[in-house]
């Protein structure tokens, strides 16, 4: 007797190999993102080390921080394979804007507003509360 499959049956067979997949995307999320907070924290510790002790740590803090803007990017494409809610999706991407515009607004203070170089410490705190926002919804999406 020949087995036969039916249109359904290939899409079911389809959803159900891609299924792991994303949910592997929305652990690589979490990963991820917990990833960028712990960055976040030592980023924290690098300025208050180079501000209190000694100014030669904020070469670590503009180290880490230029090439924190990489893990956004990872996010957002994960954030796709995982198929995210939109709302996580958009989320995701004002974080990485958020991270893109973190050494602009380091750079303003030797223009005539340098008073918006004192964003750049509000703009850390913007993109430490998302990114635990968004994460916390990952968890929760993985967790129903």
């Amino acid at each position: 007797m020949r087995s036969t499959l039916t249109h359904s049956d290939a899409g079911d067979v389809q959803h159900r190999q891609r299924r792991p997949i994303r949910r592997w995307a929305a652990w690589s999320y979490f990963g991820f993102g917990m990833l960028f907070i712990l960055c976040i924290i030592i980023q924290v510790f690098f300025a208050g080390v180079g501000i209190l002790v000694s100014g030669s740590w904020m070469i670590a803090h503009a180290a880490l921080g230029s090439n924190l803007v990489l893990l956004p990017i990872v996010l957002l494409a994960l954030s796709f394979a995982a198929r995210l809610p939109g709302a996580l999706k958009w989320l995701t991407l004002l974080l990485f804007v958020l991270v893109a515009l973190q050494p602009v607004l380091i750079y303003v203070r030797a223009s005539a507003i340098a008073i918006l170089a004192g964003l750049h410490t509000v703009n850390a705190l913007a993109i430490f509360t998302l990114s635990l926002f968004v994460n916390r919804h990952i968890w929760r999406l993985l967790h129903t």
